[in-house]
This record gives structure tokens, C-alpha cells and sequence, in this order.
């Protein structure tokens, strides 16, 4: 649809300033009912793109009489306004859907491992036996920077004597939670099981092989695993953030922005999971490496190297 300007050059005053402001009104509300897609999906689908479109459609035309009547110095106004709104479009797209390249086990490599397990075959090139005893075997594969984030695998089942076995094996110790707060670790995250058994291998992606149990259905054995993979987060609440109209009449509009610059410093100065726990004689000790724990205490703080120590002393080390 196209209007040509010398057809709308003796358009009414009151009805020429409408046009013109009309325009930049309905596009923000098109953007505004754009945005349940974007940012947290919608459950009436049909209903809130059925909106969109009319705005979509109203937008187009109400625009085209706008550039039929516009003075020069409008429609750039109007070029840098839509330039902002398709620039807030495609932040709130990457904000919601990128994620960086993230590094993970492959299907080759996990059928690798599982007939390793089995005995029929060698471990990939990339991966390593980190630990292997009577209780569990860990294999792990080396990152190639750090880890953003861990995101696991399992399949454990729901038969009751195979998932309390492989959960008391797998299970962090009780005290576990006390000592990451004696290293500083403020923020105790949920999954503390998985933590204690990541932060012992920050580097490299793990495989736990819980021996002692049977996850397989129908009578076929199935060894029971729980494997992790890198997940990028944003540490970031989607659900908070409302369709723009609603964030302006809020007073919020600051906070989407905040968090847009959050996501972004995320992307350019990443950190990885804390890696100077590697080593700790806590984890050594429960590797059974009592030796080295012993020589490592030196290096811990009064409070961690006294908690160690205990635990040493009551194991005859």
C-alpha cells in the first residue's frame, strides 16, 4: 500500500497531527503484543497473534500515511524510533534464545563409555578413568576453557532398593554443605550432591558410574549413570519481565535494561565453576588420599584446616 504525498498535501491540521503522532503510538504497541512470544510464551496462542497481526497491519498503513505527510525532519524521528524498537526486538530475541557454544559429550562418546562398562571395549582417546573402585567409576573428559554451568543426565529409576542404593553412593557427604560455607561459598546451590562431586573435576566433564545397582526395565541390566554436560544460564528471571507498555506504566523499564546488560557482560567476562577446590584435602580425604591431605592442610585457612584436621584424626591419619 502506498500513498503519494502531493494527494495528502491539504490534510486538516487536527487530523495531520494525528497521523503523525498515531504512528509512533502503534508501533510500541505492536512491539508490545510481539513480546509474549519473545520473552515467555503465551498459552492462546491464536488469540494473542491475531492481536499482533491487526496492530501489524493497522501499524503499516497509518505508517504509510505518515511518510505520505511527514516533513524531513519527522521521518528521520521516525527512522531512529524504528531503528530503537527493532533494536530492543533483537536484543529480547538473543536474550531469550542464544546461547554460547557449549561443550558436551557426544552420542559416540557415551557409547563409548557404556561399552567400557560392559567390557567390550577401550575408552575414547579424550576420555580418562579418574576413579574406579568398588563403589563407583568416574571417567572424565577435559574441557577446553571452563564450565559455565553443569546440566546432568540420568537414569535412575524408580524401583526403590536400585535408587536408594545409588543415591547413598552418590549422596554428599552430611557435613558437605557446612564446609562450602567455610570456603566461602555464600550461595549453597539446590543440588548439593552434584556439586560435591563437580567442583572435586571443574575441568573436565564427568561420567559417575554407580556400581551396586540395576537401572534396566524388563529384565535387562542396565548399569545406573548420571553424567553432566555444560548449560549456559542466564541467572536470570524471564518471567518477571512484562510486555513493554506494562514495564513503562510500572516504572520498571530500567530493570529490563539492567538485565540486558547483565546478559551481555555475562557473554563478554564469563565465570566458570570455582576451580581452586580441586585439590582440597576435604575432597582428598574422601578419595582416601590421607597422605596428601595431610601435606595440603598447610595451605587452608585456620577454620578449614582445623575442620580437616578433625576429620583426619578420626580416621587414624
Amino acid at each position: 500500500m502506498k500513498f503519494k504525498k502531493e494527494k495528502l498535501e491539504n490534510v486538516p491540521g487536527c487530523f495531520g497531527s494525528i497521523l503523525i503522532i498515531l504512528p509512533f503510538v502503534l508501533l510500541l504497541i505492536t512491539l508490545h503484543t510481539l513480546e509474549p512470544f519473545i520473552f515467555w510464551g503465551v498459552d492462546d496462542t491464536p488469540f494473542h497473534f491475531t492481536l499482533f497481526a491487526t496492530f501489524a497491519i493497522v501499524s503499516y498503513v497509518f505508517l504509510s500515511l505518515f511518510f505520505a505527510i511527514a516533513k524531513k525532519w519527522q521521518r528521520w524521528v521516525m527512522y531512529i524510533y524504528i531503528a530503537v524498537l527493532m533494536l530492543q526486538t533483537g536484543v529480547g530475541l538473543m536474550y531469550k534464545y542464544y546461547e554460547p557454544p557449549l561443550e558436551k559429550f557426544t552420542k559416540d562418546e557415551l557409547v563409548n563409555i557404556e561399552h567400557y562398562i560392559q567390557g567390550s571395549n577401550h575408552l575414547a582417546k579424550d576420555l580418562e578413568i579418574l576413579v574406579w573402585n568398588d563403589s563407583i567409576g568416574i571417567i572424565g573428559k577435559k574441557t577446553k576453557n571452563g564450565i559455565w554451568r553443569y546440566q546432568s543426565e540420568h537414569n535412575v529409576n524408580s524401583k526403590e532398593n536400585e535408587s536408594e542404593t545409588f543415591y547413598y553412593k552418590y549422596s554428599a557427604p552430611d557435613d558437605f554443605r557446612f564446609y562450602l560455607k567455610l570456603a566461602g561459598q555464600d550461595k549453597i546451590h539446590r543440588m548439593t550432591n552434584n556439586y560435591f562431586w563437580l567442583l572435586q573435576y571443574p575441568n573436565r566433564y564427568i561420567y559417575i558410574y554407580i556400581k551396586g545397582c540395576d537401572c534396566g526395565v524388563h529384565s535387562k541390566h542396565t548399569p545406573c549413570y548420571i553424567y553432566f554436560n555444560e548449560a549456559f544460564s542466564r541467572d536470570l528471571h524471564l518471567y518477571l519481565i512484562k510486555p513493554i507498555i506494562w514495564e513503562i506504566l510500572d516504572g520498571k523499564l530500567d530493570d529490563r535494561y539492567r538485565n540486558f546488560y547483565k546478559f551481555f557482560q555475562k557473554l563478554a567476562h564469563p565465570t566458570y565453576v570455582r576451580t581452586d577446590l580441586a585439590n582440597d584435602p576435604y575432597f582428598l580425604i574422601y578419595q582416601g588420599k590421607y597422605k596428601q591431605a595431610r601435606e595440603g592442610l598447610k595451605d587452608l585457612p585456620p577454620a578449614r584446616r582445623e575442620f580437616c584436621e578433625k576429620k583426619l584424626e578420626k580416621l587414624g591419619y
